[in-house]
């Protein structure tokens, strides 16, 4: 599973290449569930890999933990093949969040090139499937039984997701690959709003059966699938009408904050110019905000001492006053806002919430010329 560059929140655990790799909250959920569920089906699996019972020490409990740690590991190398791809295609990756429906790449947009998004999409399940082979060949030649029991276990899991993230169903890995193989006939719009059908018909087979089967996790899948093809066929349409605006057309223009001006002086600037975000002239020079909401997490009473460099966060990039609203739509919306560059130098700032207000003018305004009908 793949997004647009964001700002998933979570805890950072390590930096890769680059990327951060941060654990969203729901993960744990999920950990907990697969450490008991795992723990259940140990027998199961156990009776099903062939191997004497008698070989195999530890208990359910201990098994179920091992494997939720091999899952986990499992979902890490499958997000970040997607990544390795993506930068191999000059796209540059902030972060992969590992959450309770699996993970997010976030990334900058996609090239727009015949079957980019499909070559990023389908390296994760193939990944899978190539985990699943190396625990099939490692266990086949090991002499351990504890590790052969293991292999066996998660090359099982391993071909399973990546059978399902091969559905065609958006917002899994097979969903994009299916809308890049239709874009590359019918245009990306018309080929999104397939897609979308698609992964809405999908979502409401994996809701009856998880209602038939009573798999609540099922039912969560079913859910993320439906909520996410909805939010997707909403941003393909807001984009058509900001199609002929720019940045320049929504953006505010302001000095940047310093990484060592206090939060004070940093609100009420946030309050002057009635902006959610302000630009931050960063040491590393790298594209950094200061978001509103990071600055209402911190008590008042600290703002006098705490700085700047205590509430920024990095963003995928800059833009510019030239660039399509249209095109950088998607990004705003995961990241909240954007610095904007002019000849070098920051001069200000883009938000989610500027290019929301010329969207819906702009509803009003089609909707204000689209011809009424008079009562007979």
């Amino acid at each position: 599973m793949r997004a647009s560059a964001g700002g998933l929140s979570g805890w950072k655990i390590a930096n890769i290449r680059g990327v951060d790799i941060r654990i969203h909250f729901t993960l744990l959920f999920l950990l907990v569930y697969v450490v008991l569920i795992a723990s259940v089906q140990f027998p199961i699996v156990l009776k099903q890999s062939g191997l004497d019972p008698e070989a195999i020490s530890g208990s359910p409990g201990l098994w179920g933990g091992i494997f939720a740690v091999g899952l986990f590991l499992s979902v890490l190398i499958h997000e970040f093949a997607h990544t390795l791809v993506a930068q191999s295609m000059g796209v540059k990756v902030q972060a992969i969040t590992l959450m309770m429906l699996g993970g997010v790449s976030e990334m900058e947009k996609i090239p727009e090139k015949r079957y980019a998004e499909f070559k990023v999409s389908v390296v994760g399940p193939l990944t899978s499937f190539g985990i699943a082979g190396l625990l099939i060949f490692a266990g086949a030649y090991s002499n351990w039984e504890e590790f052969r029991f293991f292999s066996f276990w998660l090359a099982r899991v391993n071909l399973a997701l990546g059978i399902f993230n091969l559905l065609p169903a958006f917002p899994l890995d097979g969903g994009r690959a299916f809308r890049s193989l239709l874009a590359a006939k019918f245009g990306m719009e018309r080929a999104t709003g397939l897609a979308v059908r698609v992964a809405q018909t999908f979502a409401w087979v994996l809701g009856i059966l998880s209602l038939a089967s009573g798999n609540l996790l099922l039912l969560l899948i079913a859910l993320f699938i439906y909520s996410a093809a909805v939010t997707e066929r909403s941003m393909m349409a807001s984009r058509s009408i900001l199609r002929g605006t720019t940045v320049r057309d929504a953006w505010t223009e302001t000095d940047p904050v310093t990484e060592l001006e206090t939060l004070q002086s940093a609100a009420e600037k946030m309050l002057r110019l009635r902006i959610r975000a302000l630009p931050v002239l960063a040491e590393e020079g790298t594209p950094t905000i200061l978001p509103a909401e990071i600055v209402r997490r911190i008590p008042n009473e600290q703002w006098r001492e705490q700085r700047v460099r205590d509430g920024m966060l990095k963003v995928a990039r800059f833009v510019s006053p030239e660039d399509p609203l249209d095109e950088i739509f998607p990004e705003l919306g995961a990241q909240g806002a954007l610095p904007v560059l002019v000849n070098g130098s920051i001069r200000g700032i883009i938000t989610y919430a500027n290019v929301a207000e010329i969207l819906e003018l702009k509803r009003l305004s089609n909707s204000a010329d689209r011809p009424q009908r008079r009562a007979a």
